[in-house]
């Protein structure tokens, strides 16, 4: 039994008492995941199981690929203008749209948070209206399928789920 690894890693086990003081509560010791404060209380805890747990807070790599993606559909309507799927006035809505939603994403600290997620997301909209307007028109004048449009809606799915999610 002694060539067996030992399941205790810590030189002395972690006291589970807990100290209630005036609406917080101090957990020392490991904590599970399905530990619950209520109350109007606040918790603190030296070490919290399942990794880094983030509330509120969209991580970094998310906020990258929200531009990365806003940028590539900036081309892809660029593209369609070019391809004269997309009237030049309408492409110059759908970017400054584009933009106005890309300057409300890089505000750090907004004044409301609600506010800023709604106005993301109603930019977000009417480019997706616009360009599915754009391609039922064209598609209906028998000039074929929009193909570069078409390129555009799956991106805009994508932009407003992580807009949903991150803001």
């Amino acid at each position: 039994m002694e060539d067996q690894p030992k399941t205790n890693t810590s030189s002395t086990p972690p006291s589970r008492s807990t100290i209630f003081n005036g609406g917080v509560t101090i957990v020392h010791g490991n904590v599970g995941p399905f530990g619950v404060v209520g109350n109007n209380s606040s918790i603190q805890a030296d070490y919290i199981a399942g990794g880094d747990m983030v509330i509120h807070q969209p991580r970094a790599e998310e906020q990258t690929r929200f531009a990365d993606l806003l940028s590539d559909l900036k081309e892809i309507i660029n593209k369609a203008k070019s391809a004269g799927e997309l009237d030049g006035q309408l492409a110059q809505q759908a970017i400054d749209s584009l933009s106005e939603a890309a300057e409300l994403a890089q505000d750090k600290q907004p004044a409301d948070p609600p506010k800023k997620k709604n106005a993301i997301l109603q930019k977000l909209s009417f480019v997706t209206d616009l360009i599915d307007t754009a391609v039922d028109t064209f598609n209906g004048a028998g000039s074929g399928p929009a193909k570069v449009l078409l390129h555009a809606l799956p991106i805009l799915g994508l932009l407003l789920k992580i807009a949903a999610r991150i803001f």
